[in-house]
């Protein structure tokens, strides 16, 4: 959960920047002299929101390598159907909301799990034993 609880911190702390910049910088200025290093601060927040998002939802799931491609096929299938890109980008950009990005990453999460269990579930009883000896490959 470290690499989740980092992650967090670092959004969080750009999230606010974000907002302090939006709310108290005129739109003319993020526009024209702030331009360029507000075009990186949105780009760092999109990253930073869908790292989190990421390392909540699979950080601890153990899978072989060998099989983790066809998991993040469906897992972005998944991701696809629901919406949840849409919905992160509005919670980050429009209305700053990190409560809302974690319930969103929980719920995408739950998604995740049930995915991660019919994975899990189609292995032999040695397999898994295997499988959770291995090192986390989160894929």
């Amino acid at each position: 959960m470290e690499k989740t609880e980092q992650s967090l911190k670092k959004l969080e702390k750009t999230l606010e920047r974000y907002q302090k910049n939006k709310t108290l910088v005129s739109p003319d200025l993020l526009e024209g002299v702030y331009k360029i290093s507000f075009f990186k601060l949105k780009i760092q927040l999109a990253k930073e929101t869908t790292d989190y998002v990421r390392n909540y939802c699979y950080e601890g799931l153990k899978v072989f390598q060998s099989e983790s491609q066809a998991l993040k096929q469906q897992a972005q299938e998944e991701i696809e159907k629901s919406g949840i890109e849409e919905e992160l980008r509005k919670a980050a950009f429009e209305e700053y909301d990190l409560q809302k990005i974690q319930q969103l990453a929980e719920q995408h999460r739950q998604q995740v799990l049930k995915i991660y269990d019919a994975y899990f579930q189609s292995h032999t009883e040695a397999e898994k034993a295997m499988l959770m000896r291995e090192e986390n490959k989160n894929g």
